[in-house]
Protein backbone atom coordinates (compact mmCIF):
# COMPACT_ATOMS: atom_id res chain seq x y z
CA UNK A 1 0.00 0.00 0.00
CA UNK A 2 2.72 2.35 0.54
CA UNK A 3 5.16 1.74 -2.12
CA UNK A 4 2.02 2.23 -4.85
CA UNK A 5 1.08 5.32 -2.60
CA UNK A 6 4.78 6.68 -3.09
CA UNK A 7 4.97 5.75 -6.91
CA UNK A 8 1.30 7.37 -7.47
CA UNK A 9 2.71 9.86 -5.55
CA UNK A 10 5.94 10.22 -7.70
CA UNK A 11 3.71 9.49 -11.53
CA UNK A 12 1.13 12.64 -10.05
CA UNK A 13 3.98 14.68 -9.36
CA UNK A 14 5.84 14.63 -12.98
CA UNK A 15 2.47 14.96 -14.69
CA UNK A 16 1.48 18.11 -12.56
CA UNK A 17 4.74 19.49 -12.69
CA UNK A 18 5.03 18.90 -16.80
CA UNK A 19 1.66 20.52 -17.36
CA UNK A 20 2.38 23.66 -15.15
CA UNK A 21 5.74 24.40 -16.78
CA UNK A 22 4.51 23.32 -20.58
CA UNK A 23 1.17 24.41 -20.74
CA UNK A 24 0.08 28.04 -21.87
CA UNK A 25 -2.28 29.17 -19.37
CA UNK A 26 -5.67 28.12 -21.76
CA UNK A 27 -4.72 24.61 -22.21
CA UNK A 28 -3.56 24.45 -18.12
CA UNK A 29 -6.95 25.55 -17.76
CA UNK A 30 -8.90 23.15 -20.22
CA UNK A 31 -6.77 20.31 -18.24
CA UNK A 32 -8.23 21.01 -15.34
CA UNK A 33 -11.87 21.00 -16.29
CA UNK A 34 -10.86 16.98 -16.79
CA UNK A 35 -10.09 17.08 -12.99
CA UNK A 36 -12.88 19.07 -12.12
CA UNK A 37 -15.44 17.11 -13.82
CA UNK A 38 -14.00 13.85 -12.24
CA UNK A 39 -14.25 15.36 -9.23
CA UNK A 40 -18.33 16.30 -9.50
CA UNK A 41 -18.74 12.91 -10.16
CA UNK A 42 -16.87 11.83 -7.13
CA UNK A 43 -18.89 14.43 -5.13
CA UNK A 44 -21.63 13.21 -6.67
CA UNK A 45 -21.43 9.69 -5.70
CA UNK A 46 -20.91 10.71 -2.09
CA UNK A 47 -23.54 13.30 -2.03
CA UNK A 48 -25.87 10.00 -3.13
CA UNK A 49 -27.04 12.15 -5.89
CA UNK A 50 -29.82 10.24 -8.16
CA UNK A 51 -28.51 9.66 -11.87
CA UNK A 52 -30.35 12.79 -12.96
CA UNK A 53 -29.17 15.10 -10.11
CA UNK A 54 -25.75 13.85 -10.82
CA UNK A 55 -26.01 14.65 -14.32
CA UNK A 56 -27.30 17.99 -13.64
CA UNK A 57 -24.66 18.98 -10.90
CA UNK A 58 -21.67 17.87 -13.32
CA UNK A 59 -22.93 20.05 -16.52
CA UNK A 60 -23.88 23.04 -14.33
CA UNK A 61 -19.61 22.55 -13.11
CA UNK A 62 -18.49 22.24 -16.71
CA UNK A 63 -20.74 25.11 -17.69
CA UNK A 64 -19.24 27.57 -15.10
CA UNK A 65 -15.69 26.70 -15.87
CA UNK A 66 -16.52 27.09 -19.74
CA UNK A 67 -18.15 30.39 -18.85
CA UNK A 68 -15.21 31.81 -16.59
CA UNK A 69 -13.20 30.70 -19.83
CA UNK A 70 -15.30 32.31 -21.72
CA UNK A 71 -15.08 35.56 -19.27
CA UNK A 72 -11.51 35.37 -19.45
CA UNK A 73 -10.84 35.71 -23.35
CA UNK A 74 -13.68 38.12 -23.66
CA UNK A 75 -14.06 40.79 -20.98
CA UNK A 76 -11.77 43.70 -19.27
CA UNK A 77 -8.84 42.62 -17.42
CA UNK A 78 -11.11 44.69 -14.61
CA UNK A 79 -14.22 42.87 -15.28
CA UNK A 80 -12.38 39.43 -15.21
CA UNK A 81 -10.80 40.58 -11.34
CA UNK A 82 -14.29 41.04 -10.12
CA UNK A 83 -15.72 38.13 -11.29
CA UNK A 84 -12.73 36.05 -10.08
CA UNK A 85 -12.89 38.19 -6.89
CA UNK A 86 -16.52 37.16 -6.13
CA UNK A 87 -15.95 33.95 -6.93
CA UNK A 88 -12.79 33.58 -4.26
CA UNK A 89 -15.10 35.76 -1.91
CA UNK A 90 -17.59 33.09 -1.69
CA UNK A 91 -15.49 30.01 -1.29
CA UNK A 92 -13.63 32.27 1.52
CA UNK A 93 -17.05 32.51 3.17
CA UNK A 94 -17.41 28.88 3.45
CA UNK A 95 -14.16 28.11 4.43
CA UNK A 96 -13.93 30.52 7.35
CA UNK A 97 -17.55 30.45 8.39
CA UNK A 98 -19.86 28.02 7.24
CA UNK A 99 -17.03 24.90 7.42
CA UNK A 100 -16.21 25.12 10.87
CA UNK A 101 -19.50 25.66 11.95
CA UNK A 102 -20.50 22.46 10.18
CA UNK A 103 -17.81 20.59 11.31
CA UNK A 104 -17.62 21.36 15.02
CA UNK A 105 -21.78 20.22 14.96
CA UNK A 106 -20.77 17.44 12.64
CA UNK A 107 -23.40 18.73 10.42
CA UNK A 108 -24.98 16.63 7.67
CA UNK A 109 -25.08 17.71 3.84
CA UNK A 110 -28.78 17.00 3.94
CA UNK A 111 -30.69 17.80 0.70
CA UNK A 112 -29.13 17.48 -3.22
CA UNK A 113 -29.81 20.85 -3.49
CA UNK A 114 -27.88 21.62 -0.38
CA UNK A 115 -24.71 19.56 -1.46
CA UNK A 116 -24.74 20.34 -5.06
CA UNK A 117 -24.43 24.19 -4.28
CA UNK A 118 -21.61 23.00 -1.62
CA UNK A 119 -19.94 20.98 -4.34
CA UNK A 120 -20.09 23.84 -6.86
CA UNK A 121 -18.39 26.32 -3.92
CA UNK A 122 -15.48 23.44 -3.18
CA UNK A 123 -14.67 22.59 -7.18
CA UNK A 124 -15.44 26.01 -9.35
CA UNK A 125 -13.45 28.20 -7.38
CA UNK A 126 -10.65 25.54 -7.05
CA UNK A 127 -10.44 25.24 -10.46
CA UNK A 128 -10.24 28.97 -11.16
CA UNK A 129 -7.89 30.05 -8.45
CA UNK A 130 -5.42 26.91 -9.81
CA UNK A 131 -5.86 28.74 -13.19
CA UNK A 132 -5.25 32.08 -12.22
CA UNK A 133 -2.44 31.09 -10.08
CA UNK A 134 -0.62 29.54 -13.28
CA UNK A 135 0.44 32.87 -14.42
CA UNK A 136 3.00 33.11 -11.69
CA UNK A 137 4.66 29.50 -12.21
CA UNK A 138 6.70 30.38 -9.27
CA UNK A 139 3.68 30.57 -7.28
CA UNK A 140 1.70 28.32 -8.11
CA UNK A 141 4.44 25.20 -7.73
CA UNK A 142 5.25 26.90 -4.12
CA UNK A 143 1.45 26.34 -3.29
CA UNK A 144 1.31 22.57 -4.12
CA UNK A 145 4.75 21.91 -2.22
CA UNK A 146 3.52 23.98 0.51
CA UNK A 147 0.00 21.78 0.63
CA UNK A 148 1.75 18.13 -0.66
CA UNK A 149 4.79 18.59 1.55
CA UNK A 150 2.64 19.27 4.70
CA UNK A 151 0.24 16.40 3.87
CA UNK A 152 3.20 13.50 3.46
CA UNK A 153 4.74 14.90 6.44
CA UNK A 154 1.44 14.95 9.27
CA UNK A 155 0.40 11.52 7.20
CA UNK A 156 4.17 9.43 7.96
CA UNK A 157 4.68 11.08 11.55
CA UNK A 158 0.71 10.71 12.67
CA UNK A 159 1.16 7.40 11.28
CA UNK A 160 4.44 6.45 12.76
CA UNK A 161 4.03 8.68 16.11
CA UNK A 162 0.46 9.55 16.40
CA UNK A 163 -1.20 8.61 19.60
CA UNK A 164 -3.25 11.98 20.25
CA UNK A 165 -6.76 12.00 17.87
CA UNK A 166 -7.34 15.37 16.28
CA UNK A 167 -10.77 14.72 15.42
CA UNK A 168 -12.09 11.36 16.21
CA UNK A 169 -15.63 11.38 15.63
CA UNK A 170 -14.72 12.60 11.76
CA UNK A 171 -11.64 11.01 10.46
CA UNK A 172 -9.93 8.55 13.05
CA UNK A 173 -6.04 8.46 12.00
CA UNK A 174 -5.27 12.06 12.26
CA UNK A 175 -3.64 12.94 15.00
CA UNK A 176 -2.24 16.00 16.83
CA UNK A 177 1.52 14.99 16.25
CA UNK A 178 0.83 15.12 12.49
CA UNK A 179 -0.46 18.46 12.82
CA UNK A 180 2.47 18.96 14.90
CA UNK A 181 5.17 17.97 12.28
CA UNK A 182 3.31 19.81 9.83
CA UNK A 183 3.73 22.58 11.34
CA UNK A 184 7.22 22.28 11.98
CA UNK A 185 7.74 21.74 8.14
CA UNK A 186 5.96 24.46 7.14
CA UNK A 187 7.89 26.65 9.41
CA UNK A 188 10.99 25.32 8.01
CA UNK A 189 9.78 25.99 4.82
CA UNK A 190 9.14 29.13 5.14
CA UNK A 191 12.28 30.04 6.80
CA UNK A 192 13.67 28.50 3.59
CA UNK A 193 11.86 30.96 1.22
CA UNK A 194 12.36 33.95 3.05
CA UNK A 195 16.13 33.30 2.79
CA UNK A 196 16.27 32.66 -0.88
CA UNK A 197 14.22 35.67 -1.78
CA UNK A 198 14.18 38.22 1.18
CA UNK A 199 13.55 41.46 0.01
CA UNK A 200 14.03 44.86 2.39
CA UNK A 201 10.28 45.55 2.59
CA UNK A 202 9.22 42.19 3.45
CA UNK A 203 8.63 40.88 6.78
CA UNK A 204 9.21 37.19 8.29
CA UNK A 205 6.42 37.38 10.40
CA UNK A 206 4.49 37.87 7.87
CA UNK A 207 5.41 35.24 6.11
CA UNK A 208 5.55 32.84 9.01
CA UNK A 209 1.51 34.26 10.02
CA UNK A 210 -0.16 33.81 6.71
CA UNK A 211 1.82 30.47 6.51
CA UNK A 212 0.33 29.69 9.80
CA UNK A 213 -3.41 30.89 9.02
CA UNK A 214 -2.90 28.19 4.93
CA UNK A 215 -1.96 25.35 6.86
CA UNK A 216 -4.93 25.55 9.40
CA UNK A 217 -6.75 25.88 6.31
CA UNK A 218 -5.51 22.71 4.90
CA UNK A 219 -6.23 20.98 7.70
CA UNK A 220 -9.68 21.92 7.59
CA UNK A 221 -9.83 20.80 3.54
CA UNK A 222 -8.86 17.92 4.46
CA UNK A 223 -11.14 17.24 7.43
CA UNK A 224 -14.31 18.49 5.02
CA UNK A 225 -13.68 16.00 3.21
CA UNK A 226 -13.22 12.79 5.72
CA UNK A 227 -16.83 14.29 6.92
CA UNK A 228 -18.23 13.81 3.51
CA UNK A 229 -16.60 10.35 3.03
CA UNK A 230 -17.61 9.30 6.90
CA UNK A 231 -21.28 9.95 6.09
CA UNK A 232 -21.55 8.62 2.62
CA UNK A 233 -19.62 5.51 4.57
CA UNK A 234 -16.96 5.31 2.49
CA UNK A 235 -12.97 5.33 2.94
CA UNK A 236 -11.53 6.80 -0.08
CA UNK A 237 -13.78 9.21 -2.36
CA UNK A 238 -12.58 7.12 -5.79
CA UNK A 239 -10.20 4.84 -6.83
CA UNK A 240 -8.77 6.57 -9.97
CA UNK A 241 -5.74 7.31 -8.20
CA UNK A 242 -3.21 3.71 -6.47
CA UNK A 243 -2.88 3.94 -2.86
CA UNK A 244 -4.75 7.75 -2.60
CA UNK A 245 -8.08 7.09 -3.57
CA UNK A 246 -9.85 9.69 -5.69
CA UNK A 247 -9.38 12.78 -6.86
CA UNK A 248 -11.10 14.51 -4.00
CA UNK A 249 -9.21 12.99 -1.79
CA UNK A 250 -6.03 14.17 -3.04
CA UNK A 251 -6.82 18.03 -3.78
CA UNK A 252 -8.93 18.40 -0.37
CA UNK A 253 -5.96 20.84 0.98
CA UNK A 254 -6.06 22.67 -2.28
CA UNK A 255 -9.83 23.46 -2.30
CA UNK A 256 -9.48 24.89 0.85
CA UNK A 257 -6.21 27.04 0.71
CA UNK A 258 -6.21 27.79 -3.62
CA UNK A 259 -9.28 30.29 -3.87
CA UNK A 260 -8.40 32.56 -0.58
CA UNK A 261 -4.36 32.51 -1.83
CA UNK A 262 -5.84 34.01 -5.46
CA UNK A 263 -8.21 36.06 -3.50
CA UNK A 264 -5.02 37.38 -1.43
CA UNK A 265 -3.43 37.93 -4.71
CA UNK A 266 -5.61 39.37 -6.07
CA UNK A 267 -6.62 41.58 -3.19
CA UNK A 268 -2.91 42.84 -2.66
CA UNK A 269 -0.54 42.37 -5.76
CA UNK A 270 2.91 41.25 -5.76
CA UNK A 271 5.93 41.77 -7.95
CA UNK A 272 6.82 38.13 -9.66
CA UNK A 273 9.85 38.20 -6.95
CA UNK A 274 7.79 37.81 -4.68
CA UNK A 275 5.98 35.02 -3.09
CA UNK A 276 2.76 34.71 -1.01
CA UNK A 277 2.71 31.57 1.40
Amino acid sequence: MLKQRIITAVVLFAIVFSAIFTLSNRFWSIALIGLVVVGGYEWSKLSGHSRATALLFNLTILLSCAALLVTNVLASSATCGLIYLAVFILSSLFWLGICPIWLAKKTRLGTPIISSIVGWIILVPTWLALSYLQNSVATLILVFCFVWLMDSVAYFIGRKLGKHKLAPNISPKKTWEGVAAAYVVVTLYVLLIFYFHWEPNSSIVIYLAVAYFLAALSIEGDLFESWIKRQAGVKDSGTLLPGHGGVLDRIDSLTSTTPIIAMLLLLFPVSHSSYIL
